[in-house]
């Protein structure tokens, strides 16, 4: 129905890549692939998204070894997709199971080349071993 690849660039994003990662594997419309770049973090990202790959067998975890910036992830991840549509994530994002679904059929159906909507900052806590949300600002984001 919808085939699509979802981008992801990260740098340092040990705090956020699993929940990222969680939020793409739990779309209702699942991506034929996903291509993270790393762009040669410090910290633990790309282990941890390694080990991620077993919940989301389509993860292909790109490590470089020097610092390129996020443009260069986003394009090099382009330039290796195997799908008509792209996504584009950022280590620290979160959706909503339907986003994709949305976003791709008003693709589809308007023959738009470009679709975005609104966000939402949030901050997450656990607490007591429950999610809360703060809501901390929105705006439209355009990729």
């Amino acid at each position: 129905m919808y085939d699509y690849t979802a981008v992801i660039t990260a740098y340092n994003a040990q705090d956020t890549i699993l929940d990222a990662l969680e939020s793409i594997r739990t779309q209702i419309i699942k991506p034929r692939e996903v291509i993270l770049v790393d762009d040669n973090s410090s910290d633990n990202t790309v282990d941890l998204a390694n080990r991620f790959k077993s919940s989301l067998p389509s993860l292909q975890v790109i490590a470089n070894s020097v610092n390129r910036g996020q443009s260069f992830g986003r394009n090099f991840a382009t330039s290796q997709a195997q799908t008509n549509y792209l996504v584009f994530f950022d280590s620290d994002d979160i959706a909503a199971p339907s986003k994709h679904e949305v976003q791709l059929r008003a693709l589809q159906e308007s023959g738009d080349d470009i679709a975005y909507g609104p966000w939402v900052k949030v901050r997450i806590l656990r607490l007591h071993g429950a999610w809360s949300m703060e809501h901390g600002g929105s705006g439209d984001q355009r990729r």
